[in-house]
């Protein structure tokens, strides 16, 4: 490893004085990893906007990173970097894909997102059957995109192809067999094609900051997914066979226009699931489905319109962090106590006629958020909470703080500001 260590740091020197000139690779021909981004020679020479051909004799290279540069072109010599496993291309100005990258037959890992290539490029790429990750962020946009070519890449594992501009994925998305995930954020998708619902090693699927609608039932038969995104989409209903699938552990649904009746089908997930975010929706109760999840660990339901909490809540005994901020909640449910583990609470923007004593008993709390919560009194129990490291209580309208505070002796954060506090505890005026 020390090795390694003092090569780059070789490099960088080298790279920093001389790149402008003759620059030589034979020197480090047994170097197994070379990082060119702009990151290690912009303040120098400039972005590099071509590559010498020398670079041929880094025949040991295996990972080779030209991020944030300015090529639009690369030396057919590279062929000759038969070791090559990683090639990073990122933000750099190619408009046709480099002929010599379809040559690097041991390439396992391929970025090319932030240049001007159009999309269906990627059609070529079949040749490459070792490549497991490719990256194809941020290109030019189309309208309609095609997996026909990408298919046949039975080795692939993980595809992005965020922010393309996409509108519409034909059927060809079922032949990604092999793919355990795939990341297609802020695109313009409308609608999925029934054939997703193929994927059945799909493990993590990001469809956030779209514009869905609704969702096909065959995405029911994602047997194998473990993490699913839809936030800042449109949609106003789940497939019922959303709930089937029994190894989802991350439920993102952040940002649609969900209803409480949405919820109806969570079946067989509710055993397996541990974080679901369904804050920036239109509940208007609390669904008594999500309290049948009973391993869930997170929970974020900020900014709908819940003003109160079932009985039931008390089931999930193993949440940690638990976010109902901005509902307008009155109370606290008294089953709450069984959330023995809760170790961070957000229940800002409430409005509450007095301290919700409930809180006092999560002693495990580490984070305790009640800004704008129109709290009139703090009780003295609160330095009971002595794993407190975190506590907001701005924007309420109590005029004294409890002299229990010198007990939380972990609390490293305290906001008390907009507040009527006239008598300041003795722990502040030293």
């Amino acid at each position: 490893m020390l090795r390694r260590i003092n090569f780059i740091s070789k490099i960088v020197i080298m790279l920093q004085t001389t790149w402008c000139s003759n620059y030589s690779f034979e020197e480090h021909s047994n170097a197994e990893e070379l990082d060119l981004s702009n990151h290690n020679i912009f303040s120098f020479c400039g972005k590099i906007t071509s590559l010498d051909q020398n670079i041929k004799y880094c025949k040991q290279l295996k990972k080779l990173n030209l991020n944030n540069n300015r090529l639009k072109e690369l030396p057919e010599e590279m062929a000759e970097l038969e070791n090559l496993e990683v090639l990073s291309l990122e933000n750099n100005q190619f408009t046709d894909l480099p002929p010599v990258i379809l040559k690097l037959k041991n390439l396992k890992e391929l970025r090319l997102s932030g240049n001007s290539l159009p999309l269906f490029f990627s059609q070529n790429l079949s040749s490459l059957d070792k490549l497991e990750i490719l990256f194809l962020d941020s290109l030019r946009s189309v309208d309609k995109f095609s997996f026909v070519k990408i298919g046949e890449l039975k080795s692939l594992k993980v595809l992005s192809l965020e922010s393309n501009g996409i509108r519409e994925l034909d059927e060809s998305i079922g032949d990604l067999e092999y793919i355990k995930e795939l990341d297609l954020e802020s695109n313009g998708l409308i609608t999925l094609p029934k054939e997703i619902g193929n994927l059945k090693n799909l493990e993590k699927l990001n469809l956030s900051w779209n514009q869905l609608i609704e969702l096909p039932e065959s995405m029911s038969q994602l047997e194998n997914l473990k993490s699913l995104d839809l936030s800042r989409n449109l949609l106003e209903s789940l497939p019922e066979g959303l709930g089937n699938i029994e190894h989802l552990k991350e439920l993102i649904l952040e940002g649609n226009t969900l209803t409480s009746s949405s919820f109806t089908g969570f079946n067989r997930c509710k055993k397996s699931l541990k974080r679901l975010d369904v804050s920036l929706n239109k509940l208007e109760s609390f669904p008594k489905e999500i309290c049948e999840c009973l391993n869930l660990e997170e929970l974020i339901m900020s900014d709908n319109s819940i003003t109160s909490l079932p009985d039931e809540i008390g089931n999930l005994r193993k949440l940690k962090t638990l976010n109902l901020s901005d509902n307008g909640l009155a109370s606290l449910n008294d089953n709450m106590r069984n959330l023995k583990d809760l170790r961070c609470l957000e229940i800002s923007a409430s409005n509450f006629d007095s301290f919700p004593d409930v809180i006092l008993e999560f002693l495990e709390l580490e984070e305790l958020r009640l800004q704008r919560s129109n709290l009139t009194s703090v009780p003295d129990e609160l330095g009971n909470l002595v794993k407190l490291k975190s506590l907001d209580l701005s924007y309420n309208k109590f005029k004294s703080f409890p002299s229990s505070i010198k007990n939380l002796k972990a609390l490293t954060s305290l906001s008390l500001e907009n507040n009527k506090i006239s008598l300041i505890p003795e722990i502040f005026q030293d």
